[in-house]
């Protein structure tokens, strides 16, 4: 709602924006409206199986999304490959996300097949819901942006080949506007009560 109001996606209609942190989340508008359900938000693409057989999910089911996408996946994969001994610019250092994308930046081997797999798998989440909602833009929110320069061209690829083709022929690729910025979620949901009148009624209510 945040960005729909005050950040990238107020010159569109619809547009999906994906959330990668802990876990990965979409929100979702469509003409304008930002999708939502009684309890929270609808979105919970985290949990989409993309690896029958890949790790158990905290859900209980096996190889959702989240479980390659999230930030703790990124970290692990990173370690799996150092332990396997390939070399990296990532052992002389503590290995953070910031480390992870500023390496995959500087050309990395580890740091960039850890950020390219990733990108592959969130590209095949994100196709589905490029096919279900048709946006004009979708927006990444995430610190794995520092290394967006190698995480795009991943994802955009993935979409490109299991999206409608007229879907994916002008989508727009962005990192979100607004991301750290915890208050702007608040200030978000104060305008938008104020545009259809709940808060007032509240007021009155109350």
């Amino acid at each position: 709602m945040a960005e729909k109001l005050f950040g990238h996606a107020a010159d569109v209609e619809n547009a999906i924006l994906v959330s990668v942190h802990n876990g990965v989340g979409a929100g979702i508008m469509v003409d304008g409206t930002v999708l939502q359900r009684r309890v929270g938000n609808i979105g919970e693409i985290g949990h989409i199986q993309i690896k029958p057989y890949g790790k158990r999910c905290h859900c209980g089911n096996y190889g959702c999304l989240e479980t390659e996408v999230s930030l703790s996946a990124a970290l692990e994969k990173a370690e799996q490959l150092l332990s396997e001994g390939h070399p990296s610019m990532l052992r002389d250092q503590p290995l953070t996300i910031e480390s992870l994308c500023t390496a995959a930046v500087f050309g990395d081997g580890v740091a960039q097949r850890v950020i390219i797999e990733l990108g592959q798998h969130l590209g095949r989440g994100i196709a589905i819901l490029v096919n279900l909602f048709n946006p004009q833009k979708v927006m990444i929110g995430s610190e794995l942006n520092r290394a967006k320069t190698i995480l795009y061209p991943a994802i955009e690829e993935c979409v490109k080949s299991q999206a409608l083709p007229s879907y994916g022929e002008n989508l727009q690729f962005m990192e979100t506007r607004f991301y750290t910025q915890g208050t702007m979620a608040g200030a978000a949901l104060v305008k938008q009560a104020l545009y259809d009148g709940s808060l007032l009624i509240r007021l009155i209510e109350g």
